[in-house]
């Protein structure tokens, strides 16, 4: 990949689901420091050491999942999103975008519908007190499981058994 740098083919080099010790074991062993690192980001998943890792590092953050699923886990439902929603008059979607975008990562949330694609980039500001309280959320997991969604292939890249071919 650094090779492509050179070659003028690629302007970047951006890793997915990278945890600090397999950037750090990156950055051991090449020149270029990844430009950024898409990781599953929410209130319920908040990540602040590797968040933090990666500022230290220029590595810009990239949010997948930033609202939850449709299934498993919906952080648009969690009583203090929908609260704090209400009281600005936005959609929990909207207050989640605004917590991860002041927190200084880019957010890309998914939607099917224009609409909602339209109101995740109305711009709102949320207060401390919104910030704090949803920082305090308890609740805690993943919405994404990398082995069931994306196969042992994933898992052997990151140092787990590798897969038969």
């Amino acid at each position: 990949m650094e090779k492509l740098l050179d070659t003028g083919k690629a302007k970047a080099i951006g890793v997915s689901n990278f945890t600090i010790p397999h950037l750090q074991r990156l950055m051991d062993n090449t020149t270029v420091v990844p430009a950024v690192n898409q990781i599953e980001l929410h209130p319920y998943l908040p990540q602040t050491g590797l968040l933090e890792f990666c500022k230290s590092k220029g590595i810009v953050v990239t949010a997948y999942s930033p609202l939850g699923s449709t299934g498993k886990l919906q952080i648009i439902n969690d009583p203090v999103i929908k609260d704090i929603a209400k009281a600005h008059g936005v959609t929990a979607a909207q207050v989640l975008v605004a917590w991860g975008v002041g927190r200084g990562y880019a957010v890309i949330p998914r939607s099917l519908h224009a609409e909602r694609i339209a109101n995740n980039f109305s711009r709102m500001e949320l207060s401390s007190d919104d910030v704090a309280r949803i920082n305090r959320i308890q609740r805690r997991g993943r919405v994404a499981d990398p082995v069931a969604d994306w196969g042992e292939q994933f898992m052997w890249v990151f140092g787990g058994a590798e897969p038969a071919m």
